[in-house]
């Protein structure tokens, strides 16, 4: 019984991140966007997102898919796969590339508002990341307005490109 428990104990979860990483631990905690674990021979909890991890195999063999490589061979046709990202805990394992903002308008019309400006700088987001390298943008903060008499509808978005 004794050789049982110890050799127990070395019993260990295998986390694999899409950048070729492996790590070894415990998972204590397996939210939606991320989990927490304790790396062989430390007692402290780290977190990492689920975009960063490919898979988790459980120390009871049972394997967890987390989320898909996204690979940009071409920029301007593969810009769609980026993933965009709204909370900071996503992104912990990616390396950040690169911070910017951008924006989109157009003159006032009937048929202009500002969700369309808010699609259209997304897509220009996705577009610099993909020509950047990155796999995720994490959205830091955006505004819109709606066009009024005197102002032109228009969008306004700041974001983090991040990469394996």
């Amino acid at each position: 019984m004794f050789v049982f428990a110890f050799a127990s104990s070395f019993a260990q979860d295998v986390i694999t991140l899409h950048n070729g990483t492996i790590a070894k631990g415990k998972v204590v905690e397996n939210e939606a966007t991320f989990i927490k674990f304790v790396y062989d021979g430390e007692d402290v909890a780290s977190t990492l997102g689920k975009v960063a991890i490919a898979s988790i195999k459980y120390q009871s063999g049972r394997v967890e898919e987390c989320s898909e490589k996204i690979v940009i061979t071409d920029p301007k046709k593969d810009y769609e796969k980026i993933q965009i990202l709204r909370d900071k805990d996503e992104c912990i394992g990616l390396v950040r590339i690169q911070e910017f903002t951008e924006k989109s308008g157009g003159a006032w019309s009937l048929g202009a508002t500002s969700g369309k400006y808010m699609q259209k700088t997304l897509v220009k987001l996705q577009k610099k990341a993909a020509e950047l390298g990155g796999c995720a943008i994490l959205i830091t903060s955006q505004e819109s307005k709606g066009s009024s008499i005197f102002r032109n509808p228009d969008a306004r978005i700041s974001a983090v490109v991040y990469k394996y």
